[in-house]
């Protein structure tokens, strides 16, 4: 992945912005450079980062089209991913942060807006004595040969793609960054509803 990322570097002849937020990386890397007195610099691995970060959301926004999943997101137009014959990414999405705010990470959250999140990404509530893997721990004993299954599934395990063939479970979305800052609200009446989760570069 890194070096597919590295060859789309090539294309790339600034810096830009750090991920989305406003901050130049040009300014957040001379900061670092006064503060630390240090000549050292961000280099391609920012730019990696940030591309990787890019395409994450692509595929996601790609794959909710796709599938038909409902959820509160960003109602996409369309999304351009990094690839080495196109340096220039963007999202085409309708706007609807006017009328919409954060709640911040110390403010009351009421039940019923903690539900209005957990349903908008359809978390399903597994009991763990379902969970096939769950089953065959009940049946483990010291041995070379289970040590080395372990040492599989532990390896796989920091492979998301396979977390659902590794417990027979069916392929699930996880944001990977879910605090207040990406969950959009907007007032009605006398509550406040979800307009939207946001930021699925880690998705």
């Amino acid at each position: 992945m890194a070096d597919k990322a590295a060859k789309v570097l090539k294309f790339q002849t600034f810096k830009r912005s750090i991920f989305d937020t406003t901050i130049a990386a040009e300014l957040a890397e001379k900061k670092m450079k006064e503060y630390f007195k240090t000549t050292s610099s961000f280099r391609p691995g920012l730019k990696i980062a940030r591309i990787e970060a890019h395409n994450a959301q692509v595929r996601f926004f790609n794959a909710t089209g796709q599938y038909g999943i409902k959820m509160k997101i960003l109602e996409i137009y369309f999304a351009q991913a990094y690839a080495e014959t196109c340096n220039q990414e963007f999202f085409l999405v309708k706007d609807f942060y006017e009328d919409s705010f954060t709640v911040p990470s110390l403010g009351k959250t009421t039940s019923q807006e903690a539900k209005e999140i957990c349903g908008s990404r359809h978390l399903k509530i597994l009991d763990v004595e379902e969970v096939p893997h769950y089953k065959k721990l009940q049946e483990f004993v010291p041995s070379p040969q289970h040590g080395e299954k372990c040492g599989e599934f532990i390896l796989s395990n920091f492979k998301a793609k396979s977390n659902n063939s590794c417990l027979s479970l069916p392929p699930i979305f996880s944001h990977g960054d879910l605090w207040s800052c990406n969950v959009l609200w907007r007032n009605k009446v006398e509550i406040i509803e979800i307009a939207g989760i946001i930021d699925w570069q880690v998705s």
